[in-house]
């Protein structure tokens, strides 16, 4: 198969979007500073905005009130945007759970991706389109064991 001109420049920009040098991951637990739903989506909003701006790509997870998240991309944005995110008193109680180098990007293309863990709690269906494609086997273990563990104390709490 031959490729042309453009659609091997677009494999090549792709291929350095997912395999950039100099990539980090930054996880953290935080809790809600904030009082409803409507100041969550402007946040969503905003952040999907100005991460994207950033080559910033990444997930937050929500479940009454208490966040994780998922940050990468180049090195200095995320550590910029964390020490934004500990400063920023929306956000009560942020602990930082890992922080390494990788070598490629989990979540290429979701400059702000949500997940209600409320609605996941009380309809457990499957959820195909959530997994990302190039997802390492170290994130993908968290991500499902803080999915599962939020989950789970929301499900309790629900009587």
């Amino acid at each position: 198969m031959i490729f042309s001109r453009n659609s091997t420049l677009l494999i090549l920009l792709y291929c350095a979007y997912v395999y950039c040098d100099n990539l980090r991951q930054i996880v953290y637990v935080s809790s809600a500073g904030f009082p409803n739903d409507s100041v969550l989506r402007n946040i969503l909003r905003q952040s999907e905005i100005n991460n994207e701006s950033q080559d910033i790509t990444g997930i937050l997870l929500h479940q009454e009130g208490n966040f994780a998240q998922f940050l990468e991309g180049p090195s200095e944005k995320i550590e910029r945007l964390y020490a934004k995110i500990e400063r920023d008193i929306r956000h009560r109680h942020v602990i930082k759970i890992v922080d390494r180098e990788i070598e490629q990007r989990s979540f290429p293309g979701w400059a702000m991706r949500y997940r209600n863990l409320d609605v996941l709690a009380v309809d457990a269906g499957s959820d195909e389109a959530f997994e990302p494609p190039f997802m390492d086997s170290f994130t993908k273990t968290l991500l499902t064991s803080l999915t599962n563990t939020m989950t789970r104390q929301y499900s309790a709490s629900l009587g």
